[in-house]
């Protein structure tokens, strides 16, 4: 399971937007990451962000990323809808986004989604 894992996120990390420009470009961007690895069970704790930093060093290492992983922005996503399941995702001015940030989050959390239904 974990090389496919690694394939799809290798996939989503190289995928680029119509416009030529990358679709993963913050480290906030692995808040959706983490909302669907989660969603799909495979990685089993909603809450425990210090302990998907781990298992993400095992399975793909990020340091080396062009966006690496960060605790410090993987943990607000307890402020933020991306804590509720993918399926749940709606925009809301009340979590003090744009249209656009939020419209991007969901590209990059559907992305993951359709590339890990493809293994």
């Amino acid at each position: 399971m974990t090389p496919d894992i690694a394939k799809a996120l290798k996939a989503l990390l190289q995928y680029k937007e119509p416009d030529g420009r990358y679709l993963v470009t913050r480290k906030v961007h692995w808040q959706a990451i983490f909302r669907i690895l989660v969603d799909r069970g495979i990685y089993p704790d909603g809450t425990d962000y210090r302990g998907f930093c781990y298992y993400m060093e095992e399975v793909f290492p990020t340091a080396e990323c062009r966006v690496p992983l960060s605790y410090q922005s993987l943990k607000g996503i307890s402020r933020t809808m991306y804590v509720r399941p993918f399926t749940e995702w709606r925009y809301d001015t009340v979590y003090g986004i744009s249209r656009q940030a939020y419209e991007r989050m969901y590209r990059i959390a559907a992305t993951l989604n359709e590339l890990l239904e493809c293994r």
